[in-house]
Order: structure tokens, then C-alpha cells, then sequence
């Protein structure tokens, strides 16, 4: 599962874990999608999507409903995210309000925070140390949504990520064929080979990389997201059909 203890779970050793994202904008249907999501056996763990919160979040409110949230969810871990506008999300906060909102939702119990890559390499060393002092992990993301890389900026992202420390490294590439669907496996898959203690995280979003969210057991991405309700970002697939889609293929061997 994810935690320290899941960096046991590569390829060809159990199907990936299923987060399910809170896309909720008031407290009240928020923890409504956590009872949704700690009653559903086909997730494994939950993102709170802090972003698409009502209003301006303060450290208080994020203590509070973190705080709440796992208090719901029991013993299914909790996902911490903002996104700005720039990174596909909803709010903009400026890189010392974001570590401060990230060691705030970490001391009141999130198990992972997520950090975008391209906020820069001071605010990521940063929310590693908040992340890691309040017993939490730091998910280093970085998402395209226009475009798959090439194949070794793709590599050079995901080496990146693991030089600066991060528990779990995360890549969202947009394909314009199926080819850069293949591309994106195939880079995760060459990056697991080379980092085996690396957790990785990958995806090609959109109907045309629905197959990356799959079958990252072949590949060794560790986590897959599905939905119990709205999308967070294109091409997320119903949780339970993308459970049912992995155990149809561990059922075939495959």
C-alpha cells in the first residue's frame, strides 16, 4: 500500500493502488466523497484536491478538513494537492503560501503532499522538509497537457525527481496517438529497470492513454486514479471498471 511500506509494490508484484480524487468545493460535499470513497472497495486511497476548494484556503482551514478527511477515511491514506492554474488546477498561491498550506495538511495527518516539479527546486527541497518532519511523503509531479516529451526529457524529469529526494515520482503526459502512449510505458518501464527503489507514477491521459492507466503493473507505476464521481484530469475512468479491468488482466496472466 502506499507508504513507506509500498516500495515493495513493482511490476509484476501486485496491481497498482487506485486514488480516487475530492474535487468538492464546500466541507459538507467533501466529506461526503470521503464516506463515498472509504466504503469503496475499489479504492485504496483518496486525493484531496485542495484547489478546487471554495475560497482562499489558510493553513487553519487546511488543518481542519485534513484532520476531518482522515478521520473519515480511517485507514485508507490521503493524497494533499493544490494545483494553480498553470499546472492544470483551479488556484494560485504563491510558492511560500504553498509549503505553508503542504506542512500544514502533513502535520494534520495527510500521509503524501504533492509538489509540481515546476515550481522550482527551492520550493521542492522546502515541502520536503515540512513533508518529512511531520512523518509524511513528498509526490514530485509534473504534468503536460499538450503534448508527450521526448523520450529522454521524459527520462531526464523522472531522474530528477529521485536526485531530489522525492518518495514518489509522478509524470501526466498528453498523447496525440497511441505511439506516445507507448513511449510514456516504455520511458517508465526503462526508468524502473534504472531506479528499482524509485516508486513512479505515470500516465498518458485522455480516452487514448485510458490502456497507461491499466496496465502500470507491467511498467512499474505503483498508482493509478480512478473516479467515484468527477474527473480531476482527462481520461480518469470509472474506479470500478478500471479495478475490474486489472484483475481481468492479472486473471489472464498478463
Amino acid at each position: 500500500m502506499l507508504g513507506k511500506e509500498g516500495k515493495n509494490l513493482y511490476a509484476g508484484t501486485g496491481l497498482p493502488e487506485i486514488c480516487i480524487p475530492m474535487t468538492a468545493d464546500s466541507r459538507e460535499a467533501l466529506a461526503a466523497s470521503a464516506r463515498t470513497i472509504r466504503d469503496a472497495s475499489c479504492a485504496d486511497a483518496a486525493e484531496w484536491r485542495a484547489d478546487w476548494f471554495g475560497g482562499n484556503l489558510s493553513e487553519q482551514t487546511v488543518r481542519a478538513e485534513t484532520a476531518e478527511l482522515k478521520n473519515i477515511l480511517a485507514d485508507k491514506p490521503l493524497i494533499f494537492t493544490i494545483r494553480s492554474t498553470g499546472e492544470g488546477g483551479k488556484a494560485d498561491y504563491s510558492a511560500d503560501q504553498f509549503v505553508h498550506l503542504a506542512a500544514a495538511a502533513a502535520e494534520a495527518g495527510a500521509d503524501l503532499v504533492d509538489c509540481e516539479l515546476s515550481r522550482g527546486e527551492e520550493a521542492v527541497r522546502k515541502t520536503l522538509v515540512c513533508v518529512r518532519r511531520a512523518g509524511a511523503e513528498l509526490i514530485l509531479s509534473r504534468h503536460f497537457f499538450s503534448e508527450t516529451p521526448a523520450d529522454d526529457r521524459m527520462e531526464e524529469i523522472l531522474f530528477a525527481m529521485n536526485r531530489l529526494g522525492a518518495d514518489f515520482a509522478k509524470l501526466a503526459v498528453m498523447p496525440k496517438d497511441f505511439s506516445d502512449v507507448c513511449r510514456l510505458m516504455a520511458v517508465t518501464e526503462k526508468v524502473h529497470r534504472a531506479l528499482p527503489d524509485q516508486r513512479l507514477i505515470t500516465m498518458s491521459m485522455g480516452k487514448t492513454g485510458m490502456i497507461s492507466r491499466v496496465t502500470g503493473a507491467l511498467t512499474g507505476s505503483v498508482l493509478t486514479f480512478g473516479t467515484l464521481g468527477a474527473e480531476s484530469a482527462p481520461g480518469q475512468p470509472d474506479a470500478w471498471r478500471l479495478r475490474a479491468a486489472m484483475e481481468k488482466l492479472r486473471e489472464a496472466g498478463i
